[in-house]
């Protein structure tokens, strides 16, 4: 069984060493664009959830209603502890339209859970 405790999208994450604990930086849930088509520098997708001892596999996909817009990297994972952690560095994030986009989790090719933002024009 998987349950996602959060997932959020931010500037920056980091992992501070020896601790075991996370910043984040500059959460948001929307982008600004002068038009569109465009590309979004950078953004981290943070995702925490809850999994089952032994190995697996996550990706995410970033979509605009049924249209695949980015797949991210396949992470192969193992570990006996029950809560995990992914923090997803994406770079130059294509954004060809305004409205709402969805961020799908899924971990051994199951969907785990969801997150959205928007991509608005600057007023």
């Amino acid at each position: 069984m998987f349950k996602i405790n959060f997932i959020l999208t931010c500037e920056k994450a980091e992992l501070i060493p020896d601790s075991r604990k996370s910043n984040f930086y500059g959460i948001f849930d929307t982008i600004y664009a002068s038009s569109f088509p465009a590309i979004h520098k950078s953004m981290t997708i943070v995702v925490n959830f809850e999994k089952e001892p032994g190995e697996h596999q996550e990706f995410f996909l970033l979509k605009k209603g049924n249209v695949e817009i980015f797949t991210g990297p396949i992470v192969n994972f193992k570990g006996q502890r029950p809560r995990h952690q992914f923090v997803h560095r994406i770079e130059n994030v294509p954004l060809p339209w305004a409205g709402k986009y969805e961020i799908e989790v899924y971990v051994n090719n199951k969907l785990i859970g969801s997150y959205y933002f928007f991509a608005e024009l600057t007023k």
